[in-house]
């Protein structure tokens, strides 16, 4: 006998090349490579589309916010406080000028302010 342990027959044929189940499994495990190869490049190209997209939505947006001039609720509430505010301040002193005006008339308040076409709920 030859002094090649026993599990290794079967294994390599008299030439001393792999077997053909051997070399079977060799191809097909070098083809299932292959093949994970082809399908990890589709997916890390899949990624890179995608994180194209996102950077192109993100782009996007960031465009919108900007065309915006109160993004935020918080800001547009503050900005309506203010102008109620001033308007508020020009009423009271066009109310004070008209006090004054039908002081000087001795007239009544009420009767200046339909003659300006102002109403109570202006």
């Amino acid at each position: 006998m030859s002094s090649t342990p026993e599990s290794e027959l079967g294994t390599q044929q008299s030439d001393g090349s792999p077997a053909p189940s051997q070399q079977s499994t060799q191809l097909q495990s070098a083809l299932q490579l292959s093949a994970r190869e082809r399908k990890l490049e589709s997916l890390k190209a899949s990624n890179l589309a995608l994180e194209k997209q996102i950077a192109q939505v993100q782009a996007k947006h960031d465009e919108g916010v900007k065309k915006l001039k109160n993004p935020a609720a918080s800001e547009t509430v503050k900005q309506h406080i203010k102008l109620l505010h001033d308007f508020n301040e020009i009423r009271d002193v066009g109310l004070g000028l008209i006090g004054m005006v039908a002081e000087n008339r001795q007239r009544r308040v009420g009767e200046v302010m339909s003659e300006f076409g102002v109403s109570l709920g202006d």
